[in-house]
Parts: C-alpha cells; sequence; structure tokens
C-alpha cells in the first residue's frame, strides 16, 4: 500500500466514524508535485 493510500484511508475512516450526518460527499484527494513551479506563484 502507498503511503497516499495510506492517507486517504484514515481521512475517509475519520470522516466515516463522526457518527454525525451530512450532506457532504466522500473527501476529494489531489496531488501535485512540491517542485511544481506554480507553487511559487501562490499567496
Amino acid at each position: 500500500m502507498e503511503f497516499k493510500d495510506k492517507i486517504e484511508n484514515i481521512i475517509k475512516a475519520a470522516v466515516a466514524s463522526t457518527g454525525t450526518e451530512t450532506r457532504y460527499r466522500e473527501p476529494l484527494f489531489g496531488y501535485a508535485s512540491a517542485d511544481d513551479p506554480i507553487f511559487n506563484e501562490i499567496k
């Protein structure tokens, strides 16, 4: 299992175990390289 899969599983389990009802859907995950030059433009 990859590290990203572990992170996603932890987050999904935390969301599912809150014991509350919500209209939100399952969390979405996205990844990008920290070396991407666009990160320098984000402030």
